[in-house]
């Protein structure tokens, strides 16, 4: 997602990686407006930023972080991108709320209902909880729930992976836009199997 003010909905990969690699500095040259481009990243201990930096960037994000505030090079001026990392999601959207020509990623859900927000399409497509149209969308991945070995019959642990696998918990998921193994008709065998 980006700022509003950035002026841009729709990326390419090629791209939103030239942004991240430092090629595109000022979102004037992605035909938005005339502010330069600001990064909001997670700290290195992210899941999310591991899931973008992988399925999207297919590197490491630049190693350089010259924000605090993520808004002004105020930690290191002569840095070619203006880059901040943040330790949580919320920090994140919050940053890319309020800082004019930010740009970040989060999960779909966390990101509904910030004012100044716009979900950035990737190649044309929309990020989307349905599995035949996400497989479009290049920033997703699957959450798996690892045991040492089978789980004890009525143990915390069987439980709660019965629990997992059922109606109520396959309809919390997609409460919160994420695609339930649960809902095995939505998604193929591969998908659920680590």
């Amino acid at each position: 997602m980006a700022n509003e003010k950035a002026g841009v909905d729709d990326l390419t990969l090629a791209r939103l990686r030239r942004i991240y690699d430092g090629t595109y500095t000022n979102w004037k040259q992605l035909g938005g407006n005339d502010l330069p481009i600001r990064l909001v990243s997670r700290d290195a201990g992210s899941g999310t930023r591991r899931a973008f930096e992988t399925a999207v960037l297919h590197r490491s994000e630049p190693g350089v972080v010259s924000s605090y505030d993520c808004g002004d090079k105020d930690r290191d001026e002569r840095a070619r991108l203006t880059r901040c990392e943040v330790n949580s999601t919320k920090s994140l959207l919050d940053a890319v709320d309020r800082v004019p020509g930010a740009i970040g990623y989060a999960e779909v859900h966390a990101a509904a209902n910030r004012p100044h927000l716009v979900s950035v399409r990737l190649d044309g497509h929309e990020p989307d909880i349905e599995w035949g149209r996400q497989r479009d969308y290049p920033f997703w991945t699957v959450e798996y729930l690892y045991t040492y070995g089978r789980p004890e019959d009525g143990s915390l642990t069987a439980k709660f992976l019965a629990f997992m696998d059922s109606d109520t918990a396959k309809n919390i998921m997609r409460m919160y836009k994420h695609v339930p193994c649960a809902d095995r008709q939505s998604l193929p065998d591969d998908v659920c199997r680590p």
